[in-house]
């Protein structure tokens, strides 16, 4: 995987905080982060990240708009706008996992097509993975284990409007797991 992107058409949407880690807990150990962007931290759209020699998460075409409220503070992503990082060094992502990607967000409305994307590492149709919401608020992640052989996971609870969620997807190199 060449770069991770946090897809653009996020019509009303905010991210808040952004993780990466790579590696299972075992025996208590943790896991090792690879990956620690604060959306609020953003200076004219990118978002250096906390671990050292870590890529950052810079605007593709325009910086998404700085968003503060109810104790939160991120980014906030409407009209295609999106960020990039090159993520080549990040071998959880690159080899297949296993990873965990945690984030904060909120949504303001459905997205303004079938679906909107939140997170995204992958070679569409090819490899990776992309964490989604549709139109029904529901979180949903697409993965490639195998070219042409999506697996689909789609969540239970549909988001509420205006209301802040933790998210945590989890996979292990062959199952997932997409907690709210």
């Amino acid at each position: 995987i060449a770069s991770v992107d946090l897809v653009g058409n996020l019509t009303q949407a905010q991210i808040v905080l952004l993780g990466i880690t790579g590696g299972t807990s075992a025996g208590g150990a943790a896991e090792r982060l690879v990956a620690d962007w604060r959306l609020a931290d953003a200076a004219d759209g990118r978002v250096a990240n906390r671990v050292p020699d870590g890529p950052a998460l810079v605007p593709s075409k325009s910086a998404p708009t700085p968003f503060r409220g109810d104790g939160h503070a991120g980014l906030e992503f409407s009209g295609g706008r999106n960020v990039t990082a090159a993520t080549r060094g990040l071998a959880p992502l690159k080899d297949g996992g296993p990873f965990s990607l945690e984030m904060s967000l909120m949504v303001k409305a459905p997205p303004p097509g079938y679906m909107g994307g939140l997170f995204q590492a992958a070679k569409y149709g090819t490899a990776g993975f992309r964490l989604v919401y549709y139109q029904n608020l529901k979180l949903g992640v697409e993965i490639f284990p195998a070219p042409n052989k999506p697996a689909y996971l789609q969540g239970q609870t549909a988001l509420q409007p205006g209301r802040f969620y933790r998210v945590k997807l989890l996979f292990d190199g062959q199952r997932a797991q997409l907690l709210l």
